[in-house]
């Protein structure tokens, strides 16, 4: 039986050995990869994203550049099989290659890459490769919690090392076809409200704010509907739910005008398009400035409200921008 009066010594050691067992065997999986990967095309630079729409389009949007100024002339993105995937339709320029990877052995790879020894064997092919926010000298808290830094700096500066006065290239999203939609859920061009509830770090509880600010706006002859991937989703109440894809969603918002969500990485594809956007973020969440969306410099009509849990205010403020 096991010794357990000393707790720290036990526990510690327990937690130590767990970890172990779990990081030992997905190192090495890491590297395996990392061998393959850079042996599977010579005449490739590759640009490995995170599996977040948010940070890929980021990136993507200053590859171009990258290539012109660093004079690449082949690019590879490696990258999951989802939405990071579709993004590269978006950017034929900036992307010549695409090589898929399930999640789980991509965050292996990134595992092994982020280890003192996976830093030792990525510098030797510094020039083949590109880590979105592992290809630094900086601990990603530094980065995000430092109100000087945002990610259009953090790109030029450090990511690809490129001129500071390098401009955003926009994505080239197709537009879709959504006559259909306009008549089903009686759309009002410039005069629809599509919320976008969902967030993947953004967790403050928005579902009251949303359902008092549909009656507030209802009530101001605004059309307020929710976004949704599927017909499973439930929309906010007092709306009707639109499922949809990627494409889609960007030529509805484009259409209706206004776009309120949480702060996530869908934000960051529809800032693209001609609309007023409105993101809600947490007063807890410590990386409202890295990730500002007026930061990026794209679309002049970007607002963000924190919520406190004061729905009056709030929508006081919501009220505000659209007036």
């Amino acid at each position: 039986m096991e010794d357990m009066s000393d707790y720290k010594k036990y526990y510690g050691g327990k937690i130590l050995r767990n970890s172990l067992i779990k990081t030992i065997p997905k190192m090495c999986l890491g590297a395996v990869l990392f061998a393959r990967i850079i042996h599977r095309k010579e005449n490739t630079h590759y640009l490995f994203c995170p599996p977040t729409l948010g940070d890929s389009i980021l990136a993507f949007s200053y590859l171009s550049e990258f290539k012109r100024q660093r004079n690449i002339s082949h690019v590879t993105v490696v990258c999951t099989p989802n939405y990071v995937q579709r993004l590269c339709n978006y950017f034929p320029d900036a992307v010549d290659d695409v090589f898929c990877m399930k999640k789980w052995k991509l965050g292996a790879l990134r595992e092994f890459v982020g280890s003192k020894l996976g830093q030792y064997y990525s510098c030797l092919y510094i020039d083949r490769m590109t880590f979105v926010f592992l290809t630094c000298n900086a601990h990603l808290r530094t980065l995000w919690d430092n109100p000087v830094i945002s990610y259009p700096l953090y790109a030029k500066a450090m990511l690809y090392k490129i001129s500071l006065a390098s401009q955003p290239k926009r994505p080239k999203i197709p537009e879709a076809d959504i006559s259909d939609y306009i008549s089903k859920f009686k759309l009002k061009k410039g005069r629809t409200v599509l919320l976008n509830p969902k967030a993947n770090t953004v967790c403050c509880d928005v579902l009251k704010l949303l359902e008092a600010t549909v009656m507030e706006l209802t009530a101001r002859g605004y059309t307020v509907v929710t976004l949704t991937e599927n017909d499973l989703e439930r929309p906010i109440r007092g709306t009707q739910a639109i499922p949809c894809n990627l494409e889609e969603a960007f030529s509805l918002v484009s259409y209706g005008g206004i776009l309120i969500g949480l702060r996530s990485g869908f934000m960051d594809v529809m800032v693209y398009a001609n609309c007023k956007i409105i993101t809600i973020d947490d007063k807890d969440y410590g990386f409202k400035s890295f990730f500002s969306l007026e930061r990026l410099g794209v679309n002049p009509d970007c607002h963000t409200i924190t919520y406190d849990g004061n729905n009056d205010a709030a929508i006081r403020e919501i009220i505000q921008i659209l007036m």
